[in-house]
């Protein structure tokens, strides 16, 4: 098989300072904290936005305080979450662009248009993701509209991981290259569909993870619909952390 798209070289020079064998292992060790950084915040803006427009809808449902409570208190993490994933994903995809430029540049080409979707789904999905929480008060008698704010942000920030998990595949194995190969081939290969269940299903046990310690925080509030809000959160939060946990058992095995 020719592989006529992928360079053979890619001519930036960085500068070793004589140190060849050194500069590697750390760049490794850069790569892999940094991006555990990132995911960690990453996990955490999909699960506590995903659960965020749920209890909105249900508290709106129901007309329950506590439940609308608890997605207003969950804006704030995401807003937190999405600022520090965006900050701590620079430093991954600049390391990952230096260890592999011709393996990752050529994946990206790949998937162009759809790897556009990193730059303009992110900014929809943070302007949605600011008026939905900004327009809280003002939009709380029209229920249905701001949940279609919310709702909007959600589904944008969900497709994200799907262009980067099928750039990651592709630039892993080279081998699997054609010249017909584009972002949907790389979507629905079988490596890329377990992959990327194992990560949704991480996100929403660390998610778990961090409502349990915020409902615990929130428990110990003054104010009453806070610390019951701080119940519904430990509550669920546990739930959220031990289910997704245990699949992931099966689903991770499956991914490697």
């Amino acid at each position: 098989m020719k592989f006529d798209m992928l360079p053979n070289d890619i001519p930036l020079p960085i500068p070793t300072w004589g140190m060849d064998g050194v500069l590697m292992p750390i760049f490794l060790v850069l790569l892999v904290v940094s991006f555990v950084v990132h995911i960690v915040f990453i996990n955490v803006l999909l699960g506590a936005s995903l659960a965020s427009v749920y209890f909105n809808g249900k508290g709106a449902r129901e007309k329950n305080p506590v439940f609308d409570r608890v997605a207003y208190l969950l804006t704030t993490p995401v807003t937190v979450s999405e600022n520090m994933g965006a900050l701590w994903g620079v430093a991954p995809l600049l390391l990952v662009s230096v260890l592999f430029t011709p393996l990752f540049y050529a994946a990206a080409i790949m998937n162009s248009p759809q790897w556009l979707h990193i730059i303009y789904g992110n900014i929809a999905a943070f302007l949605f993701s600011y008026l939905y929480k900004f327009t809280w008060h003002k939009l709380e008698h029209r229920k249905p509209l701001h949940l279609m704010i919310g709702t909007a942000s959600v589904v944008l920030f969900f497709t994200l991981p799907l262009v980067f998990m099928s750039t990651v595949q592709l630039y892993w194995t080279p081998t699997t290259w054609t010249y017909e190969t584009r972002f949907w081939d790389a979507l629905l290969r079988p490596d890329t569909f377990f992959r990327l269940v194992h990560f949704f299903l991480a996100a929403f046990a660390v998610t778990g993870l961090f409502m349990m310690l915020y409902g615990k925080h929130k428990q110990k509030s003054q104010d009453a619909t806070d610390a019951e809000a701080g119940t519904v959160l430990l509550r669920t939060g546990k739930s959220w952390f031990a289910l997704p946990t245990v699949l992931n058992l099966f689903a991770g095995p499956l991914a490697l």
